[in-house]
């Protein structure tokens, strides 16, 4: 992963596969011996998208998670969130992590 990828709170995959959330403490560790290399980002899938809370609605065969000031949609498999009619696929946890901070200043999950 790339450094300027990941922040404080992030769910990332570590090298001994074990899913971790990034601590100042363990940011320090991997910076210190450089194994941005070997943490792996958490692919985004509903079942991450439960394990964060986030309320829905079914629409046409879409769901379509409401809780954010703009909307995630998950269809075919891949989740897009739209804002004012443009949409971008969202792949990884830190990902949304990241939007959703931006958005709303919070790190709800």
């Amino acid at each position: 992963m790339k450094s300027n990828d990941l922040r404080i709170g992030n769910w990332y995959t570590a090298p001994n596969g074990k899913y971790t959330i990034l601590t100042l403490e363990l940011l320090k560790e991997i910076i210190d011996l450089d194994w941005f290399d070997e943490i792996e980002p958490i692919e985004l899938n509903e079942d991450w998208l439960n394990k964060f809370v986030f309320d829905f609605i079914i629409e046409d065969g879409v769901k379509h998670y409401t809780d954010l000031e703009c909307n995630l949609t998950i269809c075919y498999k891949k989740i897009f969130l739209w804002q004012y009619n443009q949409g971008i696929e969202i792949k990884y946890v830190h990902q949304l992590q990241n939007i959703y901070f931006k958005i709303t200043e919070s790190k709800r999950f």
